[in-house]
């Protein structure tokens, strides 16, 4: 049996903030070209709405094109790393999926919170899978809300010099995901092999903790060590998830990495090429450049961006790239079926209404 994704939903905040802009507040700038290394031109800035707001907002438009109702759904998995309220204070009880369980209005579903970095919503994919294969439920959401944004204002406070681990801060942008996944009726379509594997001698390469200066959330980042890490590390595992699938690389119709910066996405396009010896075909997924990384929100932000210009049809076979701290390299195989055709119509739809 497989379990596919029956409905997606997407919510991006309207505000947009160019790199430019965030820069300008700085008081020390980088010693490196930060729009050309990293290829962010802008992010999304939630305004006056917490984490839970947007994971709701994203829930409601999975319900909108899905075929089961809150009341339907056995399990809900909240993979956020965002834990803000209202009054910038970190809430960590009631847990996000009992809150999302009552905003949502389903009352029929277990729930319970996955935190993993980076890679936490195909974590929870991976748990809600393994229960519908089980048999044990029908249906299932995985919910997530990043507000990367909040860590803004700490770097512009503390940064101290022009190559101070708080810069990667500024590549977070704002955004909601949720899915709804139940079981294929056909064995060739839906998610083939989810593969985690963890590094944790790299494990101080991405850190966070409150902030010792004006409350908040610091990130420091090294991310020179932690792309050669994610680098070095993932080809091999590349290989051993297509063997696993049962493909070989040239059938794999696009790759959706994780969306940290466009010059790293496009590096590993080229080792991965390298590493088969096979002309390189550029056949990855970027959107980087208008929403920057919004971390356990990003595959599906890439997802519901390349299905709705067209990239992606019925059949496609995707590879999806984890990479988070920790580190975690990770890698998804999955097989579209009518998903694409199906969400265009539906936002096509709500446009029109």
């Amino acid at each position: 049996m497989k379990t596919k994704i029956e409905s997606l939903g997407i919510y991006l905040p309207k505000k947009r903030l160019t790199t430019a802009e965030l820069l300008k507040r700085c008081k020390v700038k980088p010693r490196w070209d930060f729009t050309r290394i990293t290829g962010i031109r802008e992010i999304r800035v939630s305004e006056g709405e917490t984490a839970l707001d947007m994971a709701v907002s994203a829930a409601n438009q999975a319900f909108s094109m899905s075929q089961y109702r809150p009341e339907d759904v056995e399990l809900i998995v909240s993979t956020s790393l965002s834990r803000f309220d209202a009054h910038h204070s970190l809430v960590y009880e009631p847990s996000k999926s009992v809150r999302l369980r009552t905003a949502l209005g389903a009352q029929n579903a277990q729930v319970f919170d996955i935190v993993n970095a980076c890679a936490g919503m195909f974590t929870g994919a991976l748990v809600v899978d393994s229960f519908i294969k089980s048999g044990a439920i029908r249906c299932g959401m995985v919910i997530s809300a990043e507000q990367g944004s909040k860590l803004h204002d700490s770097a512009y406070r503390n940064i101290k010099h022009g190559l101070d681990g708080q810069f990667a801060s500024l590549t977070l942008g704002d955004c909601g995901a949720a899915i709804i996944l139940d079981a294929s009726p056909e064995e060739r379509v839906g998610f083939h092999l989810f593969d985690f594997v963890t590094g944790a001698k790299y494990n101080d390469l991405c850190v966070g903790f409150p902030s010792r200066k004006g409350g908040g959330t610091t990130m420091i980042t090294k991310p020179v060590k932690l792309h050669r890490a994610g680098l070095k590390n993932g080809t091999p595992y590349i290989k051993e998830a297509l063997d696993r699938t049962g493909w070989h690389l040239s059938e794999v119709d696009y790759f959706i990495p994780h969306q940290t910066a466009e010059r790293t996405i496009k590096k590993i396009n080229k080792i991965i090429y390298e590493y088969f010896r096979v002309p390189p075909r550029h056949n990855q997924i970027i959107n980087v450049q208008n929403y920057g990384n919004t971390a356990t929100t990003a595959h599906f932000l890439a997802l519901h961006e390349s299905m709705m210009n067209q990239t992606l049809q019925i059949n496609h076979k995707l590879m999806f790239l984890i990479g988070a701290s920790g580190l975690i390299v990770g890698n998804v195989t999955y097989t579209l079926d009518d998903l694409p055709t199906r969400y265009r119509a539906h936002q096509a739809r709500a446009v029109a209404s």
